[in-house]
Parts: structure tokens; sequence; C-alpha cells
């Protein structure tokens, strides 16, 4: 059980200082999320337009629940990885009710990170949760989840073609990461392992 407990931890550190949104998280909402699209914009470092293709594939690692989907990317607008146009890349979320799935067909902007860690390898995480993912229905944004309180109002005001304008004017900053949040996510992390072990 500590042994679990322990890569757990592990995992949550990882997940944590690869980027201050906690991307693979059983929670709704981490504590360092963005409030603002902008902000957001600028600690993700790979942004690209894609189609869900499926290939779902749910497992367990270390009694936590998981998913990985292929999305096929249509267009990269922010590229960090060697990512290019027409490859597939599999992304990989909590399987929670918190986190809305990835669903086949849906044409997607995502906003991710280089999945580093123990649960799997050659995949990406969603940057900011459901922020980070947002459907683009013929040319215009749209939040998937209703429960971003303001960031809802940034993506109103955007069309695909104004949110790249937004991503040209605020390049990726690596350094935008606060060690005040990832401690704050860390306990809630801590906090959530234990309401599980009671």
């Amino acid at each position: 059980m500590k042994k679990g407990y322990f890569l757990s931890l592990i995992f949550s550190l990882l997940v944590n200082l690869v980027g201050c949104s906690s991307r693979i998280n059983s929670s709704g909402k981490p504590p360092c999320t963005p409030d603002k699209l902008e902000e957001l914009v600028e600690i993700s470092p790979l942004i690209v337009e894609c189609k869900v293709i499926g290939n779902e594939k749910s497992f367990s690692f270390d009694n936590a629940k998981y998913v990985k989907v292929d999305v096929s990317v249509k267009n990269v607008t922010r590229e960090n990885y060697g990512v290019t146009v027409n490859s597939v890349i599999t992304i990989l979320q909590s399987d929670t009710a918190e986190i809305s799935p990835l669903k086949k067909g849906e044409d997607l902007v995502l906003l991710l990170d280089k999945y580093e860690g123990p649960v799997t390898q050659n995949s990406y995480a969603i940057v900011g949760g459901d922020k980070g993912q947002i459907q683009l229905i013929n040319d215009k944004l749209h939040l998937k989840s209703i429960n971003s309180g303001g960031y809802y109002e940034d993506i109103k005001k955007n069309d695909i073609n104004s949110f790249k304008e937004l991503i040209k004017n605020k390049p990726f900053n690596s350094k935008k990461k606060s060690i005040e949040a990832i401690k704050k996510e860390n306990e809630r992390e801590m906090e959530l392992y234990n309401s599980q072990q009671t």
C-alpha cells in the first residue's frame, strides 16, 4: 500500500513539474489552473487543431483510472515537440466524472504538454483540464465545460483566427510556473488520496 502511495506522489510531482496545470489529475479544477485564456496559452508548449479519431484505451495504474485517445493533427498552431500536420498523437486523461472525455469525431483545439511519468509513454496531456480542450465548430471556439466562470467569456470572444493571433502574441513561457501553486496541488493530491483510503 505504501509503495502505491509513493508512486502516486511521485506521479503527481512529475505531472506538476511539467507545468502548473495538473493536466492528469483526478480533481476537476486544479488550484493553479489560470482563469484567463491568455494565461493558459502562455503555459502551453504545444497547441494543435485536431480531430478525435478514437482508438480509446482505458486502463488502471496504481488504483487510478486513465484513458488514452488518439487524435489526428489538422493544424499545429504552436510546436515544441516535433508534432506535424497529419500526425496521430495520443492524449492521456484521468478517467473521472470531473474531466470531459474526448469523443470520437470531435474537432478540437487542444493545449498540450508532453506527458512524462510512470503511467504511459509517448503521450500528451491537456494543459488546464477541461479549459485546455476547446471545441471548434464552424471556425468558432466553444468551451466543452461550462463550469469555468470568466474563462467562458474569453472563449466566446474568439474565433480560430483571433485565437491564433493571441497565440502569436503570447509565446510559451516555461517560467510562468509557480512553485507555490505546485505545492498547493501536491497538497490537494494528498488530500484526495487520503479521502480515497477511508
